[in-house]
């Protein structure tokens, strides 16, 4: 497929930022932040859209915080008006970034999703015998950002677009809580794209795409699934699968990125395997032990936080209806009734 270019007119059009607020406010018109731009609306945009038009733009400093849930791992929230140039940028130039993508990439996708990973999966769990599980040491952290320019102007010609791009790629932090790689391998190099940022989402498909292709093309897999840095690839031969680790190793080490040993394992497809959360048998689905209790120990600190008046109950009942939402697609109601039976405030 051909470069595009001439996108940036579309990108900075004023219909176009406005579709960006819209959707970088979805769910979050409370926040205080939010209401502030939200309130003198055409007057934020129109000063964004002279900025982004004379090459003035730049990204605001990031909030940068640290989680502990379930693992140890660094957040780096961009401010809300980034955000809207972000969902600005996203809305033009994803459609050509899906054109060549594969099938069964499955994060951030329209028509894809969490759940249609996993019934992919149990799909080739029931047509082959065994499964290669792989998982990447610190994905975000470890990405290149040369090589991901690289990648998206494989795509994108158009160079105040590319220019965005790598404004936006190279605005966040990057040093020891956003870099990874092992010293046999170690050469300076600038790391890391922010997990919340709305463009890592999109752009990590990028990063992955020819990998993807690899697998389909080079190793001819049948059975291939990937959902962000979590993959997963099928076949009747667990000697294939050792030979596909090995080269799928190779392969990952050109992008500056390692397979997980602990997570990497060869299984047979019917003891039930975990991906995205499920335990993925062949005739059923169910909650992964792990984060029923990981939830179970969510909701406890909710409800301190609720009777400290810090949240609301409408933040206690969306995310309560957002996990009965993700377990009503496995066989967990008798989760459920513990659950919700002990969910007292």
């Amino acid at each position: 497929m051909k470069r595009v270019g001439y996108l940036f007119p579309e990108i900075i059009n004023y219909e176009n930022l406005w579709l960006a607020a819209r959707r970088a406010s979805k769910g979050k018109k409370n926040k205080k932040v939010v209401a502030e731009f939200n309130f003198r609306l055409p007057e934020n945009l129109i000063t964004l859209q002279q900025e982004l038009a004379n090459q003035k733009y730049q990204c605001s400093d990031y909030f940068i915080f640290q989680i502990f849930d379930p693992k140890n791992r660094w957040i780096v929230v961009s401010d809300f008006r980034d955000r809207v140039v972000q969902h600005a940028l996203c809305n033009v130039v994803v459609p050509y970034f899906e054109r060549k993508f594969i099938f069964d990439s499955y994060a951030n996708r329209k028509g894809k999703g969490t759940h249609r990973g996993v019934l992919r999966y149990q799909q080739f769990s029931r047509r082959f015998g065994y499964v290669l599980n792989c998982d990447i040491v610190k994905f975000f952290p470890s990405i290149d950002r040369d090589v991901m320019k690289k990648k998206i102007a494989g795509t994108i010609k158009c160079k105040p677009t590319l220019s965005l791009c790598h404004r936006i790629i190279d605005s966040a932090p990057s040093g020891d809580h956003v870099s990874y790689f092992p010293d046999g391998f170690s050469i300076r190099r600038n790391t890391g794209l922010p997990i919340g940022n709305l463009t890592s989402q999109h752009f990590c498909n990028v990063y992955l795409n020819e990998f993807d292709h690899f697998v389909k093309e080079e190793l001819k897999c049948r059975g291939y699934v990937r959902y962000v840095d979590d993959f997963a690839l099928f076949s009747n031969s667990k000697q294939e699968l050792t030979e596909w680790k090995g080269a799928v190793s190779d392969y990952l080490k050109t992008l500056f990125l390692v397979l997980h040993r602990g997570k990497t394992q060869i299984r047979p497809s019917h003891l039930g395997n975990t991906f995205l959360g499920y335990q993925i048998f062949r005739d059923r689905l169910k909650i992964d032990n792990k984060k029923g209790r990981l939830w179970i120990k969510r909701m406890k600190y909710k409800r301190k936080r609720y009777k400290e008046g810090t949240i609301t109950w409408q933040d206690i009942k969306a995310s309560t209806m957002s996990w009965v939402g993700h377990t009503s697609h496995a066989n967990a109601d008798s989760l459920v009734r513990k659950v919700l039976w002990d969910l007292v405030f």
